[in-house]
Order: structure tokens, then sequence, then C-alpha cells
């Protein structure tokens, strides 16, 4: 019914999917003797409205214990909802071409970096390495758009929450999942492994970040010595000074220990990214969401274009935010 095809163009939008792309992981599950997992996943996983209730557990225990109290489907909320519509429409095509381009130059000039490291290994060891090997990846590109200035304007779109929310992981300029998406292509270059078991991964990968995202009052406990939590992910998006360019893990505590970049103590600050009220969603109505959603996709093109000014007007200093 229309209702039911609302949900499945909403679903393909969230995981930039097609039918193209269904087909082509359908085929890629039977043709690697997992045709069973391909089935459990088409019934529960990919079922239309499994990843509604991927949110709503979210979306409870912003209520049963918040870190900030008030409305829920506020502006803010309304504004990450817009993300993946807009960015299936803009980033998709980008996406795809960057990955074919990637794995055809690996086959072309650098077949040899390929170790096989993970082809022909029971399924759960593919799943145990995939996992690991994407989680340090996240670290490491995450990190990138942290330290590289022009990176960082892309990314400063998702930091620009100030109202932490589930749908906050969507927040994300098209350019930047371009340049994620470069980044934690190469692993795969690397190790080898089954498409499928990566693919697998990077969809759960959408349902940790409704968790981490929102405004949860819970560090786990004895589990967020492990594990990134509501909590732990807080103190990265925050805006105090002390709190910058610390806790870069996704899902694993352990690259952030492992490289310097911890942060511990049991600290809710304010979020955000000083200076851009200027692109920040000012009310709920239709032209205003996209108003602010044409804002935040030009901000880091006229950040670029200031950098380059400023270079240019021979000042040494980076432009300052507005």
């Amino acid at each position: 019914d229309a209702m039911e095809g609302a949900v499945d163009v909403l679903v393909n939008a969230v995981f930039h999917w097609s039918d193209a792309d269904k087909a082509w992981l359908k085929n890629a599950f039977f043709s690697n003797g997992m045709g069973w997992l391909w089935e459990f996943l088409r019934d529960y996983l990919f079922n239309h409205w499994t990843w509604l209730f991927g949110l709503l557990p979210a979306l409870l225990l912003e209520r049963l214990r918040p870190v900030f109290s008030g409305r829920v489907f506020d502006r803010h909320l309304l504004m990450d909802g817009v993300y993946p519509f807009f960015n299936a429409l803009v980033s998709v095509l980008a996406t795809a071409v960057v990955v074919a381009t990637i794995a055809e130059f690996y086959r072309s000039h650098v077949p040899f970096i390929n170790t096989g490291l993970l082809d022909g290994k029971p399924l759960w060891l593919q799943a145990v390495g995939v996992f690991l090997i994407t989680d340090l990846m996240f670290y490491i590109s995450h990190r990138l758009l942290h330290e590289i200035r022009w990176f960082w304007y892309f990314h400063a779109i998702h930091h620009s929450q100030t109202r932490l929310n589930p749908l906050t992981t969507f927040r994300s300029h098209p350019g930047e999942l371009v340049l994620k998406t470069i980044i934690r292509t190469i692993p795969i270059g690397v190790v080898g492994g089954e498409p499928s078991t990566w693919f697998v991964f990077l969809v759960l990968n959408n349902f940790w970040g409704y968790f981490i995202h929102a405004n949860i009052r819970t560090g786990l406990g004895i589990l967020g010595r492990v594990i990134v939590t509501p909590q732990y992910h807080r103190i990265h998006h925050s805006i105090e000074p002390r709190h910058f360019d610390k806790n870069y893990g996704e899902r694993l505590v352990l690259w952030d220990w492992l490289f310097g970049t911890l942060y511990r103590g049991d600290e809710y600050p304010k979020t955000g990214v000083p200076d851009t009220a200027w692109i920040m969603e000012t009310g709920s109505r239709p032209h205003e969401l996209l108003r602010a959603y044409a804002c935040q996709l030009a901000y880091p093109f006229v950040m670029i274009g200031r950098s380059v000014r400023g270079v240019l007007r021979g000042r040494t200093a980076h432009p300052p935010l507005e």
C-alpha cells in the first residue's frame, strides 16, 4: 500500500540501496554459500519496519534518562531526518563512483597489495576481522576529518548539532561521506574477505549510531571501559576546549587508548560548533529546513574559499568562523 511504499523509499534512502544493489548483494550471498544468511537479513534486518525498531528504543531511553529534557520531535531532530533523503540523492552516485574507481585501481595497478588475509576463512573469523579492521579505519578516518582543516569543514556539519538525538548519526555532508568512503575502502583491497561480510557490518553500523548519538545520560558502567557509549561520544561532540580532539572511537574505546586520544570523565557537556548560527535550522517548517540544509551544504565551500583568499592575501591564520 501507499504507507509501505513510503517506508520502502525511506529505508532505501537511509541505507543508500537500489534494486540493483539488492540483487547484487543477494547474488553475492548465494554464490558464497550463505543464502541462509541472506534470507535471515531479508526477513529481519532489511524488513520495512526493522530499522524503526532500532530507532524507537533510543528515543524511549531519551525520555527515561535524558541528558537535557525537552521536546522529542523538535526542529533539530526533523533537520537530522532530512539528511537521509538528500544524502541518498546527492551522494550515492558519487560514492558509487569512488568505490568503483578504487576497486578498479586495486585490480589494475596494485593487485599485489591484497594479502588475502581473510579469504577463505570461516565466516565468524571474517566477521571478527572485518569488525576490528573497519572499526580501526573508522577511527583513522574520523581523526583525519578533524586534523585536516579542509576536511574538518565538511565534518563540522555533523558536529553542528546542538541537540544530539538518534538521527544525528545521519547529519553528514555528502562530501564527508565521499571522503570517508575513500579512506574506509582501503582495507577491503588489502585483506580481502567476502564483500557480503563487509556489507553486513556497514549496515549494522547505522543501528549503533542511533544509540551513541542519543540524548541519554549513561556511560554503561564497566562496559563503557570497552565500548563507546552516549556519554563517551557526547564528550567528542563537546564545545568545551578540554574535550577537543578526544574520543574519536565509534565502536571500541581501544583505539583512543592506544593512540592517546582517550578522555575519561563523567561529564555531559553542551554540543555544537561555535559561530555557526547562520547555518542552523531556525524552525520546523519545510522551507526553513530546506534553507538550513542549503546553508549546511554550502558551509565547507564557503570556509575553504575564505582559507584560499586568506592565503592569497598573505595571511597566516585561518579565517574566523562566523
